[in-house]
Order: structure tokens, then sequence, then C-alpha cells
């Protein structure tokens, strides 16, 4: 068995070596894959493919004569100048701005002073966000860039990810939060509390997921949904959830306007979270009055054709309620949208796979990767042509508070092929 170690929800794909003979794997590959399992089996060794690397894709040559293609919904690789690198998240300072080494959506952080608090950037198209003031120079730490004091009582963190930047709020006292937007190339629409930056042919190319507004450290029963409101040409308001008072932390998510996942609430049923930076979620917390179900596109491109050993989604999975091991689903669904709510869930096909785990809850039970077989699944999305396939995670009872989970948001689809 051979890992491959990626980031995000499911993030580590799981590759299944299958013995095969030389002749018989080499007949119907293309070129340059004929000529990379030829030196694996030469080396002995993996080899990659770097014709067929994509900022969400990548191919193997395994040494036993197959090859591995990996699919993430996330990006984990970007091109530049001199080529593919990974995505890179830790932030230096350069001239005083704050950036990260490597991602696919253009983020600039602030340094201090007047300059936006985050910028994102595409093919000189940009969305920057104001505070209403002078920033404080921010505390770098990894990913992370933490702006203390940014006005009386509120702290700001912002953290980049592969293609945006998610920020909390966190205030001492409850009450809307406004700033300012400076756009180029793009206009704000405001979409059922969420935003969207488009261009000029209507295209999204950046989005503000649903706020979510809580507690400080108040776990997930203590979050809401709040809204992003646009009040004037050039500012936008965050309101917060009728009732709330005292110390409240809001969380902002800023992307590239392409992630392939969602997820619903039967609490909140009208509320999208497409975009969001936020964990993967499945079960219950309440006892069934808030029930949580997560859905992901994978590219299925370029398996028409091909014969598929095998095929495999694997996830990190990083809370548990308990160490005891409960059920959770994998199934076939519809497809998935911006317009995705519980209200307008996709339809649930066909059940893929049940795993009882628990990992996340604590030393005994670690954080750790969990594997659905999805063979049936890409097999038929071979023969049939499909360009993607959408799958949903979902508790298999949803109203016991043991079967709840959280995954992180990066699901790795690994499909073995000759």
């Amino acid at each position: 068995m051979i890992v491959l170690r990626g980031k995000g929800f499911l993030a580590i794909a799981t590759l299944v070596a299958v013995c095969a003979t030389a002749p018989a794997a080499v007949a119907d590959t293309s070129a340059a894959e004929r000529t990379a399992l030829l030196e694996a089996q030469r080396s002995g060794h993996p080899v990659e493919l770097t014709e067929s690397l994509e900022a969400h894709s990548r191919t193997v040559a395994e040494p036993g004569g197959t090859l591995t293609t990996s699919r993430s919904v996330h990006p984990e690789r970007v091109r530049t100048p001199g080529g593919w690198v990974p995505v890179d998240t830790a932030l230096r300072v350069v001239e005083n701005r704050v950036v990260p080494g490597a991602t696919t959506t253009e983020v600039q952080l602030s340094g201090g002073g007047g300059q936006p608090l985050l910028r994102l950037a595409d093919s000189g198209r940009s969305a920057a966000v104001r505070w209403p003031g002078p920033l404080p120079k921010p505390e770098l730490d990894g990913n992370t860039a933490r702006y203390r004091q940014a006005s009386p009582g509120v702290d700001v963190i912002a953290r980049v990810n592969a293609d945006g930047v998610r920020l909390t709020v966190e205030a001492a006292s409850a009450g809307p939060l406004r700033f300012a937007l400076d756009t180029a190339g793009v206009t704000v629409r405001d979409r059922d509390g969420a935003l969207e930056f488009v261009d000029g042919a209507g295209q999204a190319l950046f989005a503000a997921a649903t706020p979510w507004v809580g507690v400080p450290r108040g776990g997930d029963a203590a979050q809401r949904p709040g809204r992003f409101a646009v009040v004037a040409p050039g500012a936008v308001e965050v309101r917060l959830p009728e009732g709330m008072s005292g110390p409240v932390a809001a969380e902002l998510s800023f992307t590239g306007a392409k992630p392939n996942w969602t997820m619903v609430d039967s609490g909140f049923a009208k509320v999208s979270y497409w975009n969001s930076t936020g964990s993967a979620k499945a079960g219950t917390y309440d006892a069934g009055e808030h029930r949580l179900r997560s859905f992901f596109v994978f590219d299925t491109r370029g398996l028409s054709g091909r014969e598929i050993t095998s095929a495999s989604v694997t996830g990190m999975e990083n809370w548990a309620w308990s160490c005891a091991p409960r059920p959770v689903e994998l199934w076939r669904t519809g497809p998935i949208s911006k317009a995705t709510t519980w209200e307008k869930q996709p339809e649930w096909l066909a059940k893929l796979s049940t795993l009882s785990v628990a990992k996340g809850y604590g030393s005994t039970c670690p954080s750790g990767p969990v594997t659905f077989d999805v063979t049936p699944l890409v097999k038929d999305a071979a023969v049939q042509g499909l360009a993607s396939v959408t799958v949903g995670l979902r508790a298999s009872d949803e109203t016991d508070n043991h079967h709840w989970k959280r995954f992180e948001n990066n699901p790795v689809l690994s499909v073995v092929l000759r």
C-alpha cells in the first residue's frame, strides 16, 4: 500500500497497487504513461507523470504496472513561471504587505496602517476589504495573521488557505460589522446573505460565504448564520443574528469562487454553506434538532474507456463525539450548487460505503484518515463518460449525538487504473 499525503478533509489518498504484467499495463496507455510505467518498473519506485499535473490532480505510475490518479476538491498545487509547486500558505512580509508562499487565488493581507485588511486578485481583477480605521502590525504564525485591537475591543484573525482567506472577528460586544470594499474589474452582488464578485460576463471570480456568528470558542451549538448586506456603493455590513449580545466571534470566508463542496443543516434549512472554509460535518450535536450533511464534487474527466481497478475517497476526521465508533455513510447524490440548502438538497441516489469509526476526540482516538470504497461509482462514471460525480456524507443515525463527526473539507478521490 502506498500513501500520498495532502491537505484537507479527505487529505490522504490511499493508493492500492495492483500487480499487472508490463506489456498489459503499457498497451492501453499514452506515450508519457508508457515511459513512466517502464521507469517505475525499472527503478522499483513510483514515478509521477509531470504532464498530468494540475492544481487538483496528479497521476503516478506504480512499479506493479498500474497508474494511480488522485483528484482533490481544493487545489493542492499552484502553477508558477517555474512550473507547478505545492500550495504554501505560510505568511511572510514583503514590502509591508503580508503574502503567502503560493496560493491559487492571489492573496494579500495588511502589513498594518491604512492598507486593505485583505485583497483577492485574479488576472488584474480584484476585491479588497478595508477595515474602518488603521490596522496594527499583525502577529504572524504559519498561515495566520492576528491583528490585536484592530478596533477598541476587537481582534481580527486572518487564516489563509489554498484559494482564499478565513476571517475571525472577535468583538467584546455584539453589533453590526461594517467594511469598505474596493473592487477592480468586478461588481458586488448580494446573494441571499452571501456575496459574489462577478466580472462583466457575470462570471463569479470571488465569493464571501454566509457569515457564521457565535460566542468565542463556543463550539458548534453556539454558531448561527448572519448575513452580508450591501448597504451603499462600496460598503458592506455583516448583520448579526437577532438577540445576540456580549462577546461574539464572526467567521467570514472570502475565496476564489471555485470550490466544489457544500453542507446543509436542518436547523438552518434555507442557508447555503457554499464556499465555506469551515469543517465538513455529518450527524447531530443536539439530538436531531440540527442534522448536518456534506457534499463534494469530484472531477472524473479522462477516465472514460479506462479499466478501473479500484477507487476510494479518503478523509481526515478531526472530531468525534467520543472514542466509541459510530457509522458514517458515503452516498452517490445528485449535483450541488450555490443554491443547495437543506430544503433544496440533491437526491440521495445510492449508498456507496458505511464505516464505523471515531477519530479526533482525544489522545486515545486521535484525528486520522477514513477511507470509503467508491469503485462502482467511478467505474460507472468511466463507462458513461461523466465529467464529474457528486457524493454526500451523512451519519447513519441523525438523532444520536454519538454519531457527530467533523472532517477537513478537502476530499481526495484516488483511482487505480490500467
